[in-house]
């Protein structure tokens, strides 16, 4: 295959597959309308939309990139024997970019925000945590600052920096765990217990770890998003 000019995240090149393949992206296994924002998984997670893609109406430009690495590139078809691309061709090609990150940024924010109400509905359902379930009997914790889903399983709340519930996990009897379903993850996080100012902090990758520390001396222990 040959490579075509790349100028910033601008590529040019005769297919939008190619023009993945160039940045080590998977292509979608989804079918791309011109016109369309479509969200895929960029991890094999089928719950996983961190992926983007918008084929422009013309159909031979589109802009791609994935929210979780924070990339994003333009794509315009252009054949490899084909002249270079004009500077203008290069700034057009930016700037429908920016246009379709910006429509990918406010579209994942419209479903963090979903994703946030649904997780206070669900928690709103939850019941106190049964003493004798199986994760935390066989863990051998106390659990602290957890509920108990209708369903059976350990439902943590994960908030946002302001203190916002922004998503849940849940933890089955045998250890399984899961995310909320199109919930926000980064940047959160669960107290155990309340932090004091001036006193340390320390951070668990997991529940259960973080209930051991914490039952151990009485500190307060932060979550990491890894709950």
């Amino acid at each position: 295959m040959s490579r075509p000019a790349m100028t910033d995240n601008v590529l040019f090149y005769a297919s939008l597959a190619d023009a993945f393949a160039s940045v080590a992206m998977t292509y979608p296994d989804k079918n791309i309308e011109p016109g369309e924002l479509v969200r895929f998984s960029t991890d094999d997670k089928p719950s996983d939309t961190a992926g983007w893609c918008k084929l422009f109406s013309d159909g031979v430009g589109a802009a791609f990139g994935c929210h979780r690495e924070g990339t994003s590139f333009s794509w315009q078809q252009r054949d490899g024997n084909a002249p270079p691309p004009s500077k203008q061709e290069r700034q057009d090609a930016r700037v429908k970019l920016e246009q379709a990150r910006q429509q990918a940024e406010r579209e994942r924010e419209a479903q963090y925000a979903r994703a946030a109400e649904n997780a206070s509905r669900i928690l709103g359902k939850t019941v106190a945590l049964d003493p004798a379930h199986g994760y935390v009997t066989r863990k051998g914790i106390e659990p602290f600052n957890t509920c108990q889903h209708p369903d059976g399983s350990v439902t943590l709340p994960v908030f946002a920096a302001d203190g916002t519930l922004q998503s849940l996990q849940f933890i089955g009897a045998d250890g399984g765990k899961r995310f909320l379903s199109q919930g926000k993850m980064k940047g959160g996080r669960l107290f155990i217990g309340e932090p004091v100012n001036g006193k340390p902090l320390f951070l668990a990758e997991g529940w259960a770890t973080a209930c051991s520390i914490r039952e151990a001396n009485g500190e307060t222990r932060p979550v990491s998003r890894n709950l």
